[in-house]
């Protein structure tokens, strides 16, 4: 992804074992940006730029934008972000385990 527009909401993915994990991503009118992935939301701001840098965290972290990813074949085409597959998910289950083994 090049350049995203401002104020779009895009979905990027990446493989996991045998599963997809998904996250989402912004461009704001200042330039900032940010994501949730790996447990930590990344933000980025301050700086016009800080959308590019979230672009390349995310690539960093091999999460490939969900069109893109479906043209590469990474993705089946039948399948859709939903709740369940969201990063964020994977970090309630995360925070819901260390609770429950505190318990």
């Amino acid at each position: 992804m090049k350049n995203p527009k401002v104020g779009k909401l895009y979905s990027f993915v990446r493989k996991r074992g045998d599963t997809f994990e998904h996250t989402e991503y912004r461009r704001h009118e200042d330039g900032s940006s940010g994501f949730l992935a790996d447990g930590h939301y990344a933000i980025f701001e301050g700086h016009p730029d800080g959308w590019e840098q979230a672009l390349c965290e995310l690539e960093r972290r091999g999460f490939v934008e969900l069109s893109e990813a479906r043209a590469a074949g990474i993705v089946p085409d039948e399948w859709v972000p939903t709740k369940e597959n969201s990063t964020l998910q994977g970090c309630m289950n995360d925070v819901r385990a260390i609770l429950d083994s505190a318990t």
